[in-house]
């Protein structure tokens, strides 16, 4: 009677974790896509701060000291280098604009001599976003 028994409790064993594969196999596509989508939110979030901040750091450097349109921000590992009217621009005094969050690693956020915004390439994590003048914000791998 015992290896019966024995025989029921791994076969039910046996069969609680199959069922725990398949519920662990049906669920996975969606908390990836869920990951994903929370990733691309996050990476729109953190641009729409970015634009924010060149708008503010124009706003301020403007306060000081004339610069011109196209006014240009470009990121890299280090921080971010200024262009004015297509030239680097040091400030006299020194000017720092922070956000809250995530800077860029990479890319350029760009006011045209229309006043509209022009994302290129902005790079958080493995996600790139890009905007232009007329075009909704997208944030890809």
């Amino acid at each position: 009677m015992d290896d019966n028994v024995k025989e029921i409790k791994m076969v039910e064993n046996g069969l609680v974790i199959i069922l725990l594969f398949v519920i662990i196999i049906i669920l996975l596509p969606s908390v990836t896509s869920l990951a994903s989508k929370s990733l691309q939110v996050s990476a729109q979030t953190s641009t729409i701060n970015s634009i924010e901040m060149v708008k503010g750091l124009y706003t301020t450097i403007n306060l000081t000291d004339e610069v011109n349109l196209p006014f240009k921000v470009v990121y890299n590992k280090e921080g971010y280098k200024i262009y004015s009217d297509g030239k680097e621009y040091i400030p006299k005094e020194s000017i720092k604009v922070t956000i809250s969050g995530k800077n860029p690693t990479d890319g350029s956020i760009e006011i045209t001599t229309e006043g509209k915004i022009i994302v290129k390439n902005l790079k958080f994590g493995s996600l790139k976003c890009n905007q232009s003048s007329d075009s909704k914000l997208t944030c890809k791998i």
